[in-house]
Formats: structure tokens, C-alpha cells, sequence
């Protein structure tokens, strides 16, 4: 896959628009526009800032994946690293804002349950005994 490609296919599971895009960047719309129609990738000097725009790393622009690291992986991390190696580029975006979703309704609900045990505690402290 193209950077080009990856850019379309974040910017599509994102739901962001070309226009913003641009705006982003400080350039005309149909700049990007031609990127896309001719498929070619847009200049080096750029890549940073898209980048920024999409919330992805330079790295993962350029060869849709991520740096090695060297942190000790239990093995149930290891086997779902090695599930998400085998998903084309695509699946991995969508599996990738799957996890983000899961990860803002996880704090949410963290937030709700705090919110939930501070009415409790307050009920108990203002209820003569």
C-alpha cells in the first residue's frame, strides 16, 4: 500500500475530510484532490504534518507499521500482536479505532462509577445517624 492509499484509507475509517485536510496544511483542496485522482504521495516536506492531522506515526505513514520494541510481551500480548500482524492494512485501522472506542467507553464507565460511589459516600456522610 502507497502512502497515499494509507492517508485515504485513515482519513476514510476517521471520517475526515480532504477539505480539512488541506486546511490543515495550508494548501489548496485541489492539491489534495490530485493527490488522490493520480495517486501520488504527497511531498516529503508534508509527511510530519499529516501525520499530525491523522494522529499516526511517520513510521506507520510510510510502511504501515510500527517500530520494533524491546518490552517484554507476556504471551497472551505476544498472540494477539502476532493476530494483528496477519490483518491487511485496512483491518488494522479499523482495529485500531475498534481499541480506541473500547478504551474511551472503558474511561467513561470508569467515570461513572466514581461519580456513582461520591453519591453514595455523600448520602452516607449527610445522613444523621
Amino acid at each position: 500500500m502507497s502512502i497515499i492509499e494509507r492517508i485515504i484509507a485513515i482519513m476514510e475509517y476517521k471520517k475526515l475530510k480532504y477539505s480539512d485536510l488541506a486546511n490543515f496544511l495550508n494548501i489548496n483542496k485541489s492539491v489534495v484532490s490530485t493527490w488522490k485522482k493520480r495517486k501520488t504521495n504527497p511531498p516529503a516536506e508534508l509527511l510530519v504534518q499529516i501525520c499530525n492531522f491523522l494522529q499516526v506515526s511517520l513510521n506507520f505513514l510510510i510502511t504501515g507499521e510500527e517500530y520494533e520494541t524491546n518490552l517484554a510481551l507476556n504471551k497472551n500480548e505476544e498472540y494477539i500482536i502476532n493476530l494483528y500482524r496477519q490483518l491487511n492494512d485496512r483491518n488494522k485501522i479499523k482495529l485500531e479505532g475498534y481499541i480506541e472506542d473500547k478504551i474511551i467507553d472503558q474511561k467513561q464507565n470508569e467515570q461513572k462509577n466514581k461519580n456513582i460511589i461520591s453519591t453514595e459516600i455523600l448520602k452516607e456522610i449527610s445522613t444523621p445517624v
